[in-house]
């Protein structure tokens, strides 16, 4: 991959943060944090990897940018090391990277033994 398509990664990637962290802001003022759908993405029982259950409760309160992603996926696969730069240098700014694998849970415990975040991970499903 050539400079110039890894500047448009990282570009692309603090634009969605931005856009994230913006969207956020205007659903706790708007109080739109109390819409139903919002309420069922904290009640969904999402699953780590490993099948346990993830802690929906911390996820609250910070600005999250929520991640689709796929093993199978190249684009997704080459902005893992980017994400988890953002999430460190972020972190103190109350900004949590959820990862939601879209992908098997034996890939994805695969892929992160190589590839590790220090980011929540939930499964998505197939």
């Amino acid at each position: 991959m050539n400079r110039r398509q890894w500047i448009s990664i990282i570009g692309f990637n603090l634009v969605a943060l931005a856009a994230g962290v913006a969207t956020s802001q205007w659903i706790f003022r708007s109080e739109l944090a109390d819409d139903p759908a919002i309420k069922a993405f904290f009640a969904n029982p999402w699953q780590t990897p490993e099948g346990k259950t993830s802690l929906t409760e911390e996820w609250k309160g910070k600005l999250l940018v929520v991640n689709f992603w796929g093993s199978w996926c190249p684009p997704c696969v080459e902005e893992m090391p980017e994400l988890e730069k953002l999430q460190m240098e972020f972190s103190q700014q109350n900004v949590l990277i959820v990862g939601i694998a879209i992908d098997s849970p034996s890939n994805v415990r695969e892929f992160l033994k190589k590839t590790p975040v220090s980011y929540p991970i939930a499964m998505g499903g197939m």
